[in-house]
């Protein structure tokens, strides 16, 4: 149940929204969410801009649409501008539970790749035949080669995202096999999309102060 307050005004955003999406169902949350922007001020000339899971938890009961609805169109609209903090991606070293944009992506995975080697059985151990599975047999099977190919398979100088793919999928086998247990520290190094954050545009601002 939201408490969605619309005001009617006729000019200032407001107005301008009303205007561009005449008669679509969301009209009034909308409205509501631009005007709970410009309230808190999440505008340029502040530091106030919200990833949209912050504004969904902020600003969720205002409107009876999902946020990314009413975002969709107030970005349309040029009511709202969405951009990113930085690159497009973020690149996370779980481990450390760090960003680490700034950082060599080969170093991180050759450390990373190293820790979890040092982590694997000797080969004569592994393939020794014995009934309990080892970790190196868990990540060969995930991988898809030999016992004796992991370090190779692991790490390709010249394709640096299908060495962090690899060791991703080696170290998450290991994490899943409920019969063996990691005995080092190390973690994958992850890709994320950086997500968008949101503010009011300078044009509604000026709309809103005209």
């Amino acid at each position: 149940m939201s408490n969605l307050e619309v005001h009617n005004d006729t000019t200032g955003p407001e107005s301008q929204i009303r205007n561009d999406r005449e008669g679509i169902p969301s009209l009034d949350s909308l409205v509501a969410l631009a005007l709970a922007m410009y309230r808190d001020a999440m505008v340029p000339s502040e530091d106030n801009s919200l990833k949209k899971k912050h504004l969904d938890r902020v600003y969720g009961d205002v409107v009876d649409v999902t946020i990314d609805t009413c975002l969709d169109h107030l970005v349309n609209i040029n009511i709202v501008d969405e951009w990113v903090n930085g690159g497009d991606w973020l690149i996370i070293n779980e481990r450390r539970d760090e960003i680490v944009n700034d950082e060599d992506l080969e170093v991180l995975l050759r450390d990373e790749t190293e820790r979890l080697v040092d982590d694997l059985e000797p080969l004569a151990l592994a393939d020794g035949g014995g009934d309990e599975i080892t970790r190196r047999e868990v990540v060969a099977e995930a991988l898809g080669v030999g016992l004796d190919e992991i370090e190779e398979q692991l790490v390709d100088d010249e394709e640096l995202w299908d060495w962090r793919e690899n060791l991703e999928t080696a170290i998450e086998a290991i994490e899943d096999e409920e019969t063996v247990e990691k005995g080092g520290d190390y973690a994958p190094i992850r890709v994320i999309r950086n997500p968008y954050r949101y503010e009011l545009t300078e044009w509604a601002v000026e709309l809103a102060e005209a």
